[in-house]
């Protein structure tokens, strides 16, 4: 083993399994999360990126996938509730950890990409209802209960989450706002600061080459806490509170700035919005990142010639970036 390899912990369950992860090192999860672990519904988070494009120029952070960052921010969420100065029951803890797990479960492919065009799509308020097995009203996200969602697969979430973890719908839909930054504890998973943005950060910094620092966010998260609908920090974070304001200041502005990359999010947007108004439906909440594409380019030729450019690195020109100040 090399000096700098991070030391195998016992793992505190029966299983051997352990997770390598490149922030935290290798980490161990209670049963319940390796329960649920391997179902259709988070591997597919395997297949879709945790940045927004298929970037050519940021390579570390094109290829981060949105399953590492799960796995980051349930991690996250287990050092959170052990340190929360509130003696929490287990029950609730668990209910933190899982939202933590499954808070990008219904993800769209290429994220916020495809998201601002299908308008009445909401990853956070579709986990509820594809969790219980409930029909949305606003969404159709069911069209029957054997439809494969992944490589020939059906929904399991809910019959795990049900059957094998015995957790009721109620305690579904308590998940499902805290995913959403509601209900009692929501805040700790989206919030001003929360576990999901401390773990995307410094994931996508680490990879990107913007920073080796890969202790901040272990100790931001056992500092956090919420009481009385409000998120308090020990003061003794405080200081590490202003380099994670740093350090996202820095990297938004690579990932904002960038011609390149604007040029590339503006070509897959186009490409959908004209596949959605030849009334062609190519979008569905489980697609992946090259599901999506392959759909684009087969809807018709000039959106195919869209994404032929887009693979292929010839992006449009960019005139300019220009911000506005808003007027208070």
């Amino acid at each position: 083993m090399s000096v700098n390899s991070p030391k195998m912990k016992k793992s505190k369950s029966n299983f051997s399994r352990y997770i390598l992860d490149p922030l935290y090192g290798v980490i161990d999860f209670p049963k319940y999360v390796w329960d649920i672990l391997f179902t259709p519904e988070i591997q597919r988070l395997r297949e879709l990126r945790l940045y927004n494009i298929n970037s050519i120029y940021f390579t570390g952070g094109a290829n981060i996938n949105r399953y590492e960052h799960s796995l980051g921010v349930c991690y996250l969420a287990l050092q959170c509730v052990e340190s929360i100065p509130e003696k929490l029951d287990e029950d609730e803890k668990k209910l933190i950890v899982l939202a933590g797990l499954m808070h990008d479960l219904y993800n769209a492919a290429f994220g916020h990409s495809v998201e601002y065009v299908e308008k009445n799509f909401s990853p956070e308020d579709l986990f509820t209802y594809e969790a219980s097995g409930e029909k949305s009203p606003s969404f159709k996200n069911i069209y029957t209960d054997l439809e494969p969602i992944f490589f020939g697969m059906c929904r399991e979430i809910s019959q795990r989450l049900n059957n094998v973890l015995k957790i009721t719908n109620n305690d579904i839909k308590k998940i499902g706002r805290y995913i959403n930054g509601k209900g009692k504890y929501g805040l700790l998973i989206s919030g001003s600061m929360d576990l999901d943005n401390l773990d995307n950060i410094y994931r996508m910094s680490y990879h990107m080459g913007l920073t080796q620092d890969t202790q901040t966010p272990l100790k931001i998260a056992k500092s956090l806490w919420v009481k009385d609908g409000r998120l308090y920090i020990d003061e003794k974070a405080l200081p590490l509170v202003d380099d994670w304001v740093k350090l996202r200041e820095r990297l938004y502005r690579y990932l904002l700035l960038n011609p390149d990359e604007f040029s590339a999010k503006f070509m897959l947007t186009e490409a959908t919005e004209y596949t959605k108004k030849d009334n062609k439906k190519v979008y569905t909440w489980y697609d992946t990142d090259f599901q999506i594409l392959e759909k684009l380019y087969d809807s018709s030729q000039d959106v195919g010639n869209i994404i032929k450019r887009l693979m292929s690195g010839n992006l449009y020109g960019c005139l300019g970036l220009f911000k506005s100040k808003i007027n208070k």
